[in-house]
């Protein structure tokens, strides 16, 4: 069944909302506090939780399911009520991972099979069976067996399914015990990018400059603006691998104050520019009565006085990008921010979550998007661990992630040999987890 409910009518939409027990269940809170993320499907009923659910329901004790489902429910945030149901009411027999395997037909799905068992009464030897697992990367089946327990991550029956053989699992826990979680560790929490709502009105291409105008240009409509409006936008497709914005051009319409509120009044060719959109702008669905129709909202990412480390939430690899203290780059909501203390900081938390040794661990919790890309949420890297001396950690990864800004990037050999050393792991010892990444 798909996922999407949307475009169902209202009334069902909201009666499903309210008769699906899963969207109300006891969710992955650990992941949701770390990130300041929504727990459960919020406002909206996943169909396939659905499905699921009333599909146990219908099971008579000792019934067997066996169910096409999108594997999102085994790795996202929103699907901890799902997990826990089928962990509190069924024995789970196979569960098969197709994401990464070639596309069947046009769609993008990322399709899964489970196979469970509806039981009454769970006892401590039902949680120690072996789940038989299939993970297909291409064309290949990978076929191991895990105790049922050993399936969510920590243990915890609503956190998100490891899939991994044992000994890349093995790795994995290794680097997870190492050191506290990102989400944990006093660094912050990662916050989403600024969201206009109408990027026609808001992202413009800036051109040419006097000192107290610009010329920009959105899409086919050209106009003039007050410089003191303009900042340079950060979408997360151009967050490179060196760290580096690929287009110079890219502006948003800056409607807010350094104090962050929308400014009171707008200037005269700012005024005249956003009349265009006034009306899609009030219908905006976060828009508020009580502010100006010109806001712009989750203006905290564009915050300047600190180093803040950006990176983009979708890609094969995590990408990420250090802005320094008073750059006026804005990170748009393709971005997930992060405040650090100091430069420092945030040379080495970019040094570690480029690194190889990041990403094979994040490639294995992240959920799955077309083509082997990820999609990488606050709560996904929130979950990373950091080494637990970080001050020492900090002094060996600061200079990778200055020469990464530099673009003297450290050869993956070296990235992993300096990051293990800050983890203080042999990084012969991670080997299974990086090789399992590229499967």
């Amino acid at each position: 069944p798909g996922g999407r409910p949307h475009q169902l009518p209202v009334a069902e939409r909201v009666a499903r909302r309210r008769d699906v027990r899963t969207r109300r269940a006891a969710p992955w809170r650990i992941g949701a506090a770390r990130a300041g993320a929504g727990a459960g499907f919020a406002a909206q009923a996943d169909l396939s939780a659905a499905f699921v659910e009333r599909s146990l329901e219908l099971l008579r004790e000792g019934g067997v399911l066996a169910l096409l489902v999108p594997a999102k429910l085994w790795r996202a945030l929103a699907g901890g009520g799902v997990r826990r149901l089928l962990a509190d009411q069924s024995r789970l027999h196979v569960v098969v991972d197709w994401s990464d395997a070639p596309a069947l037909f046009d769609a993008a799905t990322y399709p899964s099979l489970v196979v469970a068992q509806r039981t009454g009464v769970l006892t401590a030897a039902t949680a120690t069976e072996r789940v038989r697992v299939h993970v297909m990367r291409g064309t290949r089946d990978h076929a191991f067996a895990l105790p049922a327990m050993s399936l969510p991550l920590a243990g915890e029956a609503s956190a998100p399914w490891l899939l991994l053989p044992p000994d890349v699992r093995a790795a994995f826990e290794r680097l997870r015990r190492s050191g506290p979680a990102l989400g944990d560790a006093g660094m912050g929490r990662p916050t989403l990018g600024v969201k206009c709502g109408c990027n026609e009105a808001f992202l413009v291409a800036a051109h040419e400059h006097d000192d107290h105008l610009a010329t920009i240009v959105a899409g086919d409509r050209k106009g003039t603006i007050e410089r003191t409006l303009l900042r340079p936008a950060l979408m997360g497709n151009a967050v490179g691998h060196a760290g580096r914005q690929t287009d110079d051009t890219l502006r948003i319409v800056w409607t807010h104050g350094r104090d962050g509120r929308p400014l009171p009044t707008l200037p005269p060719q700012a005024a005249r520019w956003m009349q265009r959109w006034r009306t899609r702008l009030e219908s905006r669905k976060d828009a508020r009565h009580r502010a100006p129709w010109w806001t712009l909202f989750r203006t905290e990412a564009a915050r300047a006085e600190t180093p803040r480390l950006v990176w983009a939430d979708f890609g094969r690899t995590l990408r990420t990008r250090v802005l320094e203290a008073g750059d006026p780059t804005v990170p748009l909501n393709t971005c997930y921010v992060l405040r650090a203390a100091s430069l420092d900081d945030a040379f080495a938390l970019d040094a570690l979550l480029s690194s190889p040794v990041a990403s094979a661990w994040l490639d294995a919790i992240a959920e799955p998007a077309r083509g082997g890309w990820r999609r990488f949420l606050g709560w996904t890297v929130s979950a990373l661990p950091i080494p637990s001396d970080w001050m020492r950690a900090r002094l060996l990864l600061a200079p990778l992630g200055r020469r990464r800004a530099a673009g003297d990037p450290a050869s993956p050999d070296e990235h992993i040999a300096v990051t293990a050393s800050a983890y203080g792991i042999d990084p012969r010892r991670l080997t299974p987890l990086l090789d399992w990444q590229h499967v």
